[in-house]
């Protein structure tokens, strides 16, 4: 019998990645502006949802965040604010740049951690080859 030297070549396949995630908010709940959002003017309204103590007040810090996504160093904060929005005064921010925002709730000398999120995701990879018709074995050595 005689054999014929075969070279396999890479085949085209099927990579399908499929995810599921959740977020949850700890702490006092942002409303606005939402992820991402582009705000109108460098002096934007922040809003978020009250407490179910009516009783207290809110601190707020904004912190820049740099190009490597890291929260950097806080440029603005504001302690005890009364109700559940806040307008950015003087000229904090700047243009073309990315900040993060965190509330804490505070009642006299009391106050809670500042709020945070969470996010969970979870990755299914299936991974399948195509075009793979015909495929042989290598025998053993003797």
């Amino acid at each position: 019998m005689k054999m014929q030297m075969v070279k396999m070549l890479p085949v085209a396949g099927l990579l399908l990645v499929v995810g599921s995630g959740c977020t949850s908010v700890r702490g006092v709940k942002p409303i606005q502006p939402e992820f991402g959002q582009v705000v109108s003017d460098l002096n934007p309204v922040l809003t978020w949802a009250a407490d179910k103590d009516s009783a207290v007040s809110y601190d707020l810090e904004i912190k820049e965040i740099n190009k490597d996504g890291i929260a950097v160093k806080v440029v603005y904060s504001k302690e005890g604010i009364n109700g559940t929005s806040h307008k950015i005064e003087g000229d904090a921010l700047k243009p073309g740049m990315c900040y993060s925002w965190a509330l804490r709730t505070r009642k006299g000398e009391t106050l809670s951690a500042w709020n945070r999120q969470s996010k969970y995701i979870e990755l299914i990879v299936y991974a399948s080859r195509t075009n793979r018709p015909f495929e042989f074995i290598t025998p053993d050595a003797p």
